[in-house]
């Protein structure tokens, strides 16, 4: 039998610890307690992933890893930690496994840190492409209204070729500071 979880609570050496029960023939023989504390490196990393928008997914059978926990461990919205059920595990290994084709992968020296730069960094040239490819449009789109609008108004003379060169040279050069990976 368990002991009340009151009455271990009390007996915990600070809030923070959690019991860990040992039992023997369905009895529990021994209470042990302990913290368990992220690496500073590591919490560091999982807020800026967290931050960019990174939800950490752990496969695990153990009922002592939670969400709630982990996010209060390393300081993240729960919302930013899944944990795979025990029945998804078998289409997780499907789906994790080697494969000689497709995506590429993210080089990094085996550090938790480095993997963790390799997302947010990979984030990050997503995000730039994203604001190059809407200032492409944008000049694209604006360029559309003024030749309509320059033919409408009888003005379409005034569209040499080195206007139009020059309008998209100007957005152009526009894509092309916006696509830049901002330095973080």
């Amino acid at each position: 039998t368990v002991p009340d979880a009151k009455k271990v609570r009390k007996l915990a050496p600070n809030k923070n610890c959690e019991p860990l029960y040992f039992a023997e023939n369905d009895e529990v023989i021994v209470v042990f307690y302990f913290n368990i504390l992220p690496n500073p490196l590591t919490k560091f990393f999982i807020q800026s992933l967290a931050q960019n928008g990174v939800t950490m997914v752990i496969r695990t059978t153990d009922a002592f890893v939670t969400a709630g926990k982990l996010g209060e461990m390393f300081d993240i919205p729960p919302e930013n930690v899944r944990i795979l059920p025990q029945d998804f595990h078998v289409i997780y290994e499907k789906a994790a496994k080697y494969s000689p084709t497709g995506s590429c992968d993210i080089v990094c020296d085996g550090s938790f840190s480095s993997f963790a730069n390799g997302i947010i960094g990979a984030k990050a040239v997503v995000n730039s492409i994203h604001s190059a490819r809407y200032a492409i449009i944008a000049g694209l789109i604006f360029g559309c209204i003024g030749v309509l609008s320059a033919s409408v108004l009888g003005s379409a003379i005034m569209l040499s070729p080195t206007l139009i060169v020059g309008w998209n040279l100007a957005f152009l050069m526009l894509a092309n500071l916006l696509g830049k990976p901002k330095n973080e």
